[in-house]
């Protein structure tokens, strides 16, 4: 880790000094090349302000792509320029998969409207060119494809959005040529990702500390139910995500799609009830973990044999959790070697416990036994 702050560029600065931070390499490296995205969205800004009728931008740099693990500060450093330009531009921030859902909804009205004359071109440049009148600079967080839907039209909606004279700053713990891999009709999508890497900077943090790791270091991850302990999932969600505001999280799976509402950064807090109420499977557990690095899960109940599917479900949720290396935080009614009290799953509850032991070691996931 660098000795000072000189090396990040100037409009950095003042936010690590008033917060008494030090970024590491890899976060000055992204700053670096953040900075050449800054001065293209103010002087494109300027350019516009100098023309009595509205110019688009003609800056070949549309946007920054910043992609690596979690927990490097990919967000943070977002963060920091967007909060450099509050100011100057129109910055909108919100959650891909939401963005999504307004876009959809957009052009089946545009549609309805144009009473099924308008394609979907014509409609996405109708989106663009609308939201063009408000945004300038566009910030996503946790980018990442899982919606054939949306795969489809990725292409064309950024290249309408580009034309439109708006940027893009996404983060994402893929690399673009590894979006929507082993996705349906992914040579359909292909172009998204040449039109990613043709416009905008590709800044790779691949740093070796997890920050939102050494947050959670000396912290409790399994709570008993009482009186505080809610308080203190709220404490950690809102220490792993810096106070951000939860926003949506939808998950499709083959046509089924579950909508979560306290999500952010990777971070999601959830219900029993809500994860294991319903006829969820491995699928949808997978499709989660793939969006949701740490996962708060809130109100489990004592587990018995009336509760057959929903502790069927739980241990696969477990087991997807384990597999993929993902943090989970639990708040229960009873300890882990006492969570189980039925008889039908006796057996396959005795892994259930002993993977939910292992996740709350503060060595996880780096942890090997098994």
């Amino acid at each position: 880790m660098p000795n000072a702050k000189t090396d990040v560029p100037e409009w950095a600065k003042s936010v690590f000094e008033s917060e008494n931070y030090t970024p590491d390499k890899f976060q000055m490296q992204a700053l670096l090349h953040l900075d050449r995205l800054r001065l293209a969205l103010i002087n494109a800004s300027s350019e516009k302000k100098s023309f009595f009728k509205r110019k688009k931008p003609q800056s070949q740099i549309s946007g920054a792509y910043i992609y690596g693990p979690v927990g490097r500060g990919k967000t943070y450093v977002m963060d920091v320029l967007a909060q450099s330009l509050e100011d100057r531009i129109a910055i909108k921030r919100v959650h891909f998969h939401e963005f999504m859902i307004s876009v959809h909804d957009f052009l089946h009205a545009h549609r309805k409207k144009e009473t099924g004359k308008a394609g979907a071109d014509t409609s996405l440049l109708a989106f663009a060119e609308q939201l063009s009148r408000d945004v300038r600079l566009l910030c996503f967080d946790e980018f990442h494809v899982t919606n054939v839907a949306d795969a489809m039209i990725l292409s064309r909606l950024f290249t309408a959005l580009f034309a439109e004279g708006i940027s893009v700053i996404l983060t994402s713990n893929w690399e673009p040529d590894n979006l929507y891999e082993g996705g349906l009709q992914r040579v359909r999508f292909l172009p998204f990702i040449d039109l990613i890497k043709s416009r905008c900077i590709v800044i790779p943090m691949l740093g070796d500390e997890d920050y939102r790791k050494r947050a959670l270091e000396n912290k409790e991850r399994y709570f008993l139910a009482n009186k505080t302990s809610k308080k203190a999932l709220t404490k950690i969600f809102s220490e792993l995500t810096g106070n951000a505001s939860p926003q949506p999280l939808q998950i499709v799976v083959k046509g089924r799609a579950q909508t979560y509402p306290h999500f952010s950064k990777s971070v999601l807090r959830v219900s029993f009830d809500t994860l294991f109420d319903q006829p969820l499977g491995a699928e949808d557990y997978l499709a989660l973990a793939s969006q949701a690095h740490t996962v708060l899960l809130e109100g489990i109940p004592v587990l018995d044999d009336s509760l057959r599917n929903e502790v069927k479900r739980f241990m696969t949720f477990v087991d997807v959790m384990y597999d993929k290396k993902r943090t989970l935080i639990i708040e229960a009614e009873k300890p882990a070697l006492s969570l189980y009290s039925g008889t039908e799953y006796a057996f396959e509850f005795e892994r259930t416990v002993s993977r939910l032991l292992q996740m709350q070691d503060r060595n996880w996931p780096d942890n090997k036994e098994s």
